[in-house]
């Protein structure tokens, strides 16, 4: 089987980035809401339970909260994997048309996706935990990610097109894999 990249491999970055940014926020939101739950449930023990139950949650809490750092890495690591299989791909120059049209489909997609995640992390009901502490403050470098991704977006199809046609097996002046 020849397993190689394509410029397609695009489409899968906003995609994979909305579902997890989506899931990340809802895990974080479910752990506060068990957290609020347990400890209201807790109201008749000691207070050493109280305190150990809490404590056991915040861990959980500040577990999920490392996923705000880990997104960016997973960006990263996202976004080299799709270059570096752009560069094993043999194309023709004359796709180049293609790779525009496609650049404008994903950069509209991106921001799709990057106006639907706005809605959901400002909706009523996940806009804000029980005491009132906003969301977004928990998560900023992936909130600053979303609401910039067709920008992102626009800059990684571009590297990607440079990727695919800098080469001199596609008519390119770059160096040819030989």
């Amino acid at each position: 089987m020849n397993k190689r990249g394509s410029l397609l491999d695009h489409l899968y970055i906003p995609i994979i980035l909305f579902f997890t940014a989506i899931i990340i926020i809802i895990a974080y939101l479910i752990l506060n809401v068990v957290q609020d739950g347990f400890y209201d449930g807790l109201a008749g023990t000691p207070d050493v339970n109280r305190t150990m139950v809490n404590d056991l949650f915040q861990k959980g809490i500040d577990g999920i909260k490392l996923f705000d750092t880990m997104f960016i890495i997973f960006l990263a690591g996202l976004s080299m994997a799709v270059l570096i299989s752009a560069y094993y791909v043999d194309t023709n120059a004359a796709f180049f048309w293609v790779s525009i049209f496609l650049l404008l489909v994903l950069i509209t997609l991106s921001a799709i996706f990057s106006n639907a995640y706005e809605t959901f992390r400002t909706t009523a009901g996940i806009a804000t935990l029980s005491d009132g502490t906003p969301i977004a403050d928990a998560f900023t470098k992936m909130n600053f990610v979303m609401s910039n991704m067709p920008l992102y977006i626009l800059v990684m199809i571009l590297l990607g097109i440079i990727v695919f046609y800098a080469k001199r097996s596609s008519g390119g002046g770059g160096i040819a894999p030989y």
